[in-house]
């Protein structure tokens, strides 16, 4: 297998098995990838009721993801729940020295309504935004982390998704850095069960990057990807 073709998700794991962790390495191995995990924190919930989350212990996570790092076969990084400040500032840590693409889907909330990122971690989690490839926000997540004027103060290529939105055709649109804005349009699909859309997106577009595909060839393969999955 060739080194692009390996990914390190960085995210929560769902107890239900429909998000995270385990939705990111299905997409990862789906696609032809090797997928290799860090757990950031793990959740118990219940489809349809938030419940609770316990964070990883720091040092352990910290020292396995300089393991990781050092193997210079990771093609890329999928960054999702993080959780605390403290989680943020650790992989901020860690990335430090990675030249490769990270993409980061900026989990705030389960599907359920459980909290996945502390209020505390929001100027931490715009730092580490800073640093990566792409950001792929939906529309909520979005407009909490402060819209417009929040990308441009981080000053990288922001995926915003259209799923949330209204009428019968969703536009997910990539803002570059240059001014210019790409748009995907595709027709609302209603589905029986949504959760875990944005993980595989997130995951297939870090996959596609690993591969060496340009930002925008990556982001159009994993939007077909998921149209064709889900």
């Amino acid at each position: 297998m060739s080194c692009g073709s390996v990914v390190l998700s960085i995210a929560g794991r769902d107890s239900t098995g429909q998000a995270g962790l385990d939705m990111d390495v299905r997409t990862i191995e789906a696609l032809g990838g090797i997928a290799l995990t860090l757990e950031t924190a793990d959740t118990q919930q219940h489809v349809s009721a938030p419940m609770s989350v316990t964070s990883a212990a720091l040092i352990e996570f910290h020292s396995a993801m300089a393991s990781i790092l050092s193997n210079k076969e990771v093609g890329s990084v999928k960054i999702g729940m993080l959780a605390t400040r403290s989680m943020v500032e650790t992989v901020a840590e860690g990335l430090k020295d990675y030249t490769g693409p990270v993409v980061l889907d900026p989990v705030l909330a389960s599907s359920s309504g459980l909290c996945l990122l502390q209020p505390d971690a929001f100027i931490a989690l715009e730092s580490l935004t800073s640093r990566v490839s792409v950001v792929t926000p939906n529309l909520e997540e979005y407009a909490a982390l402060g819209g417009h004027e929040w990308r441009e103060r981080v000053g990288v290529p922001v995926l915003l998704k259209g799923g949330h939105g209204d009428g019968e055709v969703l536009i997910d649109r990539l803002f570059l850095l240059d001014g210019s804005i790409s748009a995907w349009r595709h027709p609302k699909r209603v589905l029986e069960n949504p959760r875990g859309t944005g993980c595989a997106l997130s995951s297939a577009i870090a996959f596609f990057l690993a591969q060496g595909q340009d930002l925008e060839a990556a982001i159009g393969q994993g939007i077909s990807y998921l149209q064709n999955t889900f």
